[in-house]
């Protein structure tokens, strides 16, 4: 029995407090429509502009939403709102105000260039983005008015501008501006859009001086050559087969690195200005090389004035590859610049390891880590076949200049296998660089 009086106070609570929630309805007695702020003359009238208030028949009023008209009556803005089959309407006359005022802020060292006619301005924010005129800053045009002012950006709103040079004489529609001038801007007209043939908003009379100047930078003294540089630019094929492995060591440097045989160094040469600036590619005009060191052969300037050596080996004998001086005659002026470039050291190109014939090994041995020559070391069980970059006997150095071993270096006392297999490894250097070389080898093990 309890169980059921239990459910039934559940039930009975739970209608109270949906009774409790039922929404509550106001009745609207009447609407109003009001102008939210200042609307200048010429501006574009919006319903955004406006605001709608309810007035309700308990006496209390908010805002809301409802169809604001602003065509059907000329100078007013309607509100209409239908609630409850019952239509509700309000009127307000739309108060412009009068634009009293223009200045115009944020704005500096504004730059017009030379030769440009005064009607390449007449689209500014076109003019600008050409990149015919200038400035720096942040552009701001303020209209005031009987009490208040509101801001605009430069390009949001059209105007006419008049400009008068340092003479007070204004600039008509075909003159240009002139290097070295400098200028002042007028106001004369301004409008809320840029549609050929709408309402000027305001005619300043007179014209409102801006208190902007123009600067038209002074003709620059045309630039000439004063001078001329030598660059470098370096390539390296280790591997010394053409097959597109060259690596740029250095690229347009006056100071040339450390060169090593058979290196290729282009000779480039470029024009100094007078405005300090280089030419952005090398000279056009034959240049010719002079006053060689003895012994050297001229470099051949060809296509792009720019001429590739070769880079000698390093010898006794030999530690220049080419030096002189460049001549080059730019519009009738002879210009000169010497060069040198040095000889390389010769250096290892590859090494090849390989077993020496037959041979073979004992357990035990501590494998012989010299490699197998007929006449030194006929007991030596590996070969190593050494290419040098500059392959001219002469030109190889004497001496040992690779180090040796293997990896196991030791055939184990109670090998049981027929064969051990180890690694033979070569270390050398090549052009500061240390390389290394492991080939498996695989010997036969003898009792």
């Amino acid at each position: 029995m309890k169980k059921f009086i239990t459910i039934a106070l559940a039930v009975a609570v739970l209608f109270s407090f949906a009774a409790c929630q039922q929404p509550t309805y106001k009745n609207i007695d009447t609407i109003s429509i009001a102008q939210k702020g200042v609307i200048l003359e010429g501006e574009t009238v919006t319903p955004d502009m406006f605001e709608v208030t309810a007035n309700y028949t308990d006496g209390t009023s908010g805002a809301i939403s409802a169809a604001i008209d602003l065509t059907t009556k000329p100078g007013v803005a309607s509100a209409s709102l239908k609630s409850y089959d019952k239509a509700f309407t309000a009127d307000t006359d739309i108060k412009l105000t009068p634009i009293e005022g223009v200045e115009v802020s944020g704005l500096s060292n504004v730059s017009v260039k030379a030769g440009t006619q005064f009607t390449a301005l007449e689209d500014l924010e076109a003019a600008y983005n050409a990149g015919t005129i200038s400035w720096e800053g942040e552009p701001v045009v303020t209209l005031s008015y009987d009490g208040g002012s509101k801001e605009y950006g430069l390009f949001d709103i059209d105007y006419v501008l008049s400009v008068y040079d340092a003479n007070g004489n204004m600039l008509g529609s075909s003159n240009a501006f002139v290097a070295g001038g400098t200028y002042t801007v007028k106001m004369e007209k301004v409008r809320f859009t840029k549609e050929a043939g709408d309402k000027w908003a305001k005619i300043f009379t007179p014209a409102v001086d801006l208190g902007i100047e123009i600067t038209v930078p002074a003709a620059a003294d045309p630039v000439t050559v004063d001078d001329i540089k030598v660059y470098y630019t370096v390539t390296r094929d280790m591997d010394g087969d053409g097959a597109g492995k060259a690596v740029t060591v250095a690229e347009k440097v006056e100071t040339l690195p450390t060169l090593y045989t058979q290196d290729s160094v282009v000779i480039s040469v470029y024009a100094v200005n007078s405005d300090n600036t280089e030419s952005e590619n090398p000279v056009t005009e034959a240049v010719t090389a002079i006053n060689l060191t003895a012994g050297t052969t001229a470099p051949t300037f060809t296509s792009g004035k720019s001429a590739a050596v070769t880079v000698a080996t390093t010898t006794s004998t030999q530690s220049v590859t080419v030096a002189g001086t460049v001549r080059v005659t730019i519009d009738g002026e002879i210009y000169q610049k010497p060069f040198s470039i040095g000889t390389g050291e010769n250096y290892i190109q590859s090494v090849t390891l390989a077993k020496q014939g037959s041979s073979s090994v004992k357990a035990g041995d501590t494998l012989n880590t010299t490699p197998y020559d007929a006449t030194s070391n006929n007991t030596g069980i590996f070969t190593s076949t050494i290419a040098w970059r500059d392959t001219t006997p002469a030109n190889i150095p004497a001496g040992s200049y690779v180090s040796y071993g293997f990896n196991p270096g030791v055939v184990p006392a109670g090998i049981t296998s027929s064969n051990f297999d180890t690694i033979c490894t070569a270390t050398y250097t090549a052009c500061g660089q240390e390389k290394v070389v492991n080939q498996s080898l695989k010997f036969s093990v003898t009792k």
